[in-house]
């Protein structure tokens, strides 16, 4: 059984829940006899060291370290909208996510249940 966590980053004015019925959809296109899925929201508002207030240095190297704490797969995959995205890239542009994923890969399906995320 493969086993993928999934790690989502939301936009600056968003929340953890955005991403809920995203979720619902990628858990239909996994195989659960294949797949075991993980899915994390980190809260940037809620957890220390990951906010906005941060520089996006210190961002990025505190969630690198909340990857390696948190989540245990070695495929991961990290998803992102808005400040996230932009997040994500970051850290992938300055940082050598090679010490911490063993593969980055990209999920995108489109959705039409509104526009955000």
């Amino acid at each position: 059984m493969t086993e993928i966590d999934f790690i989502f980053l939301h936009g600056f004015l968003g929340l953890p829940s955005d991403w809920n019925h995203i979720i619902e959809d990628i858990k239909i296109d996994f195989d659960e006899k294949k797949f075991k899925v993980n899915f994390y929201c980190p809260d940037y508002f809620n957890t220390p060291n990951l906010c906005p207030k941060c520089s996006f240095e210190k961002v990025g190297n505190e969630f690198l370290s909340w990857i390696s704490l948190n989540t245990f797969a070695k495929k991961k995959i990290l998803v992102g909208y808005s400040l996230g995205g932009r997040l994500a890239l970051h850290i992938f542009e300055k940082k050598s996510p090679s010490r911490y994923m063993n593969r980055l890969s990209i999920y995108f399906k489109a959705v039409a249940k509104g526009c955000a995320p």
